[in-house]
């Protein structure tokens, strides 16, 4: 018979997270050894039993093993994500802002923000209200500001955004500024800058092939490896 070690490797490679989950918390329970922090291998079990429970469209079930998985990794970031996509997708806005907004208020990222904003089209002063030290909180101002047609007071937000950080998408919405403004010399310069010096924006990425990825699985799409996809700051 197999250790209980290769059995919950065993169950991974079948993607059998209700059954790894059980022989885990055997592991747990006879304290055996195990070559990783159990804690946030049921984290990410549980996410990936959310998945796959959402993806045979039981909602109820995907729900509860994402907040199962935050009960035994509170800090566990792909949880926060997970639970507002899938608020999104049964329609519960309230629920999928107030995730968001939690997350923003911890961990802020280009991403959360985006699907707040999605959400919330004007929620840019919210978002700035709960992270006033965040880069991305001024580029949302900025952006909120030029819909209004405020150009000025848009690019003093982006100065702003710029003394904080270096990322590319900063340089995007001062660019998109430059050309709402017509000033194709300025666009030119920006361009320019942006490809000498922008740094790329945080997101998820697989720590073994280093590929950018749109969002947090289980494994990597593109080498396959287990467990091996972060959030890069």
């Amino acid at each position: 018979m197999l250790s209980i070690p290769f059995q919950i490797e065993h169950c991974i490679l079948k993607e059998d997270w209700i059954n790894a989950i059980l022989r885990l918390k055997e592991a747990v329970k006879f304290n055996i050894f195990l070559p990783f922090d159990h804690k946030e291998m049921f984290a990410v079990f549980y996410c990936a039993l959310a998945k796959q429970y959402e993806s045979k469209g039981d909602f109820k079930g995907a729900v509860k093993s994402l907040f199962r998985a935050q009960s035994y990794y509170a800090t566990f970031r792909p949880v926060n994500y997970l639970k507002a996509e899938l608020y999104i997708k049964l329609g519960k806005i309230r629920k999928a802002s107030a995730v968001l907004e939690a997350e923003y208020a911890v961990n802020p990222t280009p991403q959360s923000a985006r699907m707040y904003i999605n959400l919330n089209s004007k929620g840019a002063e919210r978002l700035y209200n709960l992270r006033p030290d965040y880069y991305f909180s001024y580029c949302l101002l900025a952006l909120s500001s030029m819909s209004s047609g405020k150009y000025d007071l848009a690019s003093q937000y982006l100065d702003t955004a710029m003394k904080k950080a270096n990322y590319m998408s900063i340089y995007f919405i001062v660019i998109q500024l430059k050309v709402t403004l017509q000033e194709h010399d300025k666009v030119i310069y920006w361009l320019n800058k942006m490809g000498s010096e922008a740094l790329p924006d945080p997101g998820w990425k697989c720590k073994n092939c280093n590929r950018e990825l749109k969002q947090w699985d289980h494994k990597c799409s593109n080498c396959n490896s287990f467990n091996c996809v972060y959030y890069i700051l």
